[in-house]
């Protein structure tokens, strides 16, 4: 198949969502096309891209089971439990410090960036309605520490990673723990800067405390009987996969919080989240096997060589390139994994530090405006679409320090 078949199908599926086109949907109609003006029939590039639906099985299956732990955090009101425990810890005037280290630990327990911050926006709103914080700071702490927790926890990109590079996910966890903390501190710092810039809180809110909640130990008992599962490998050898390790984890949340008769809501709520991760993997799988099948993977390293960039960076760079076009990291790290792992096998970086790096390189460009992200934090925080573009920079910004924390620690090794 021609690079330039598959580059148009790029592109077409790229412009597809960005005007609102279902990613699922934009990425299939761009395979297709890029099967059929690279060269080959119908016949032939449907297969190619079953054949890519096909690698996403392993990743899809345990993606759908992490929403286990996902569905029993969020429906017991755990979240919001150590949201709230956090924030009124550190104190209404610390209140950028709070939301950021909430966000940051929801998300680095498993949590989805949008669930995390979502969770968080009506405590954040009427607080900074109350002491004067700008939506453009508030936001900037709670989307940027969503970015750093997300490099260093047992989500779906990370998951990803680690299936398509053969790894432990502790492994990935482990190695983006620095890289992630820088990154929480530059979205705090960052956030300062815009305390009194960009769009008032006007909406006079109120926010009542959830007294009936489990307690903070309670709930975080989940995340930490996870952790622990999955710690068991690094330390005693003994491998406890994220299928079994995320679910196992929600499970006991649920024992511990006393709340096991709300398991069937817990697992339906689960599956619902994962659903639109599921349905883009599965659109991801169809132009992966097209791109597979083609010789783009040479072609960006042509180039990098041609930049005087390092492949060992390779994984990096097209984590950032891919995310940037799906406005999704779990659909740009599945593209890197599944295009250019041959070339990065055969490279001199471990495949540890790949599937780290292609990580933090999807963490850059997931919040733009043809994403989902953009337009459910922006409604959620009452802003008009003019008001949510004048941060997109400073999240890039939050980005790109958690990335280039990522490459130094790679040389430093």
């Amino acid at each position: 198949m021609t690079t330039a078949g598959v580059a148009i199908g790029l592109f077409i599926a790229i412009v597809l969502i960005i005007n609102r086109i279902e990613p699922v949907y934009g990425m299939i109609i761009g395979a297709l096309i890029g099967g059929l003006v690279g060269g080959h029939d119908l016949v032939y590039t449907i297969a190619i891209m079953i054949d890519g639906i096909k690698d996403m099985i392993p990743a899809i299956i345990r993606i759908i089971t992490a929403g286990v732990l996902v569905g029993v955090l969020v429906r017991t009101g755990a979240t919001v439990k150590i949201a709230e425990t956090i924030v009124h810890s550190l104190g209404e005037k610390s209140i950028l410090i709070s939301l950021a280290l909430s966000v940051f630990f929801l998300t680095g327990i498993g949590i989805f960036v949008n669930v995390a911050v979502l969770t968080i926006v009506p405590i954040a709103l009427v607080v900074g309605k109350k002491i004067n914080i700008s939506k453009w700071a508030l936001l900037i702490a709670m989307s940027g520490a969503g970015k750093a927790g997300n490099v260093m926890s047992p989500n779906p990109v990370v998951i990803v990673a680690a299936e398509g590079f053969k790894v432990p996910l502790t492994s990935i966890m482990g190695l983006n723990i620095i890289p992630g903390l820088v990154g929480l501190g530059a979205s705090i710092l960052i956030a300062q800067l815009f305390i009194k810039k960009g769009p008032m809180i006007t909406t006079d809110l109120e926010y009542h405390d959830h007294d009936s909640l489990p307690s903070f130990l309670r709930c975080v008992s989940g995340p930490i009987f996870t952790i622990f599962l999955l710690m068991l490998n690094p330390l005693l050898g003994i491998e406890i996969d994220p299928l079994v390790a995320l679910p196992a984890g929600g499970i006991f949340g649920l024992i511990m919080m006393q709340k096991m008769d709300r398991l069937g809501v817990c697992l339906h709520d689960g599956v619902q989240r994962m659903q639109g991760v599921v349905t883009l993997l599965i659109g991801t799988g169809a132009l992966v096997g097209v791109i597979k099948a083609s010789q783009l993977n040479e072609l960006v390293v042509f180039l990098l060589e041609q930049m005087n960039i390092n492949q060992d960076y390779l994984a990096l760079v097209s984590g950032l390139i891919m995310t940037g076009g799906t406005a999704s990291a779990t659909a740009g790290a599945t593209t890197t994994v599944a295009a250019f792992y041959d070339v990065i096998a055969n490279s001199d970086i471990p495949l540890m530090w790949a599937a780290a790096m292609t990580v933090t390189g999807s963490s850059v460009l997931e919040h733009l405006p043809h994403g989902s992200y953009f337009h459910n934090t922006g409604l959620a925080m009452h802003m008009s679409i003019r008001e949510r573009m004048g941060i997109i920079g400073q999240e890039a910004l939050i980005g790109l320090v958690i990335m280039s924390v990522s490459i130094i620690t790679w040389v430093l090794h």
